[in-house]
């Protein structure tokens, strides 16, 4: 079979075994990608999280003041800043930075504002591993929330 293969690909140059080399390798990664892809995910390609945020300047996030949304923009790039919890006994927060430009920003009647993204996951071997993208993503905040702006990433 090999031989078949040989004869199929050869030039006039005489690169037939490296050719076939190459696309045996090919061959194998394609294999070992869709193996890892598949042990990693399976079926389920789609993730969602919701993540509920507090206001920047609110450190206990136990209060009844306006919320207070931070926005700043790097590199031209127009972000909005948020204190997502981590764990809530004891409290863990971090700041994440969001790009404005692909999350929506909602302005709603609650109590508990929260950052939902929605997104693909699968491996990629030439990515470089697990691949993430991005179907929806949005801000929910209580109307009257104040934006507040930085320059630059805020110092929490």
């Amino acid at each position: 079979m090999l031989n078949f293969f040989y004869k199929l690909i050869k030039d006039e140059r005489g690169f037939a075994k490296e050719i076939l080399f190459l696309l045996i390798i090919f061959i194998i990664l394609a294999i070992y990608n869709t193996i890892q892809d598949e042990s990693m995910f399976g079926k389920q390609r789609i993730f969602t999280e919701k993540m509920y945020i507090t206001s920047l300047e609110d450190k206990l996030a136990l209060s009844d003041s306006t919320f207070i949304l931070g926005t700043g923009t790097i590199d031209q790039e127009l972000y909005y800043f948020v204190r997502v919890i981590k764990s809530e006994n004891p409290l863990t927060t971090t700041v994440i930075k969001i790009k404005a430009s692909e999350c929506d920003l909602i302005e709603k009647d609650i109590d508990k504002p929260y950052f939902y993204r929605k997104v693909e996951k699968y491996y990629s071997i030439l990515d470089g591993g697990i691949v993430e993208k991005v179907l929806e993503e949005y801000l929910v905040v209580p109307k009257g929330t104040i934006k507040k702006e930085f320059n630059g990433s805020p110092n929490i």
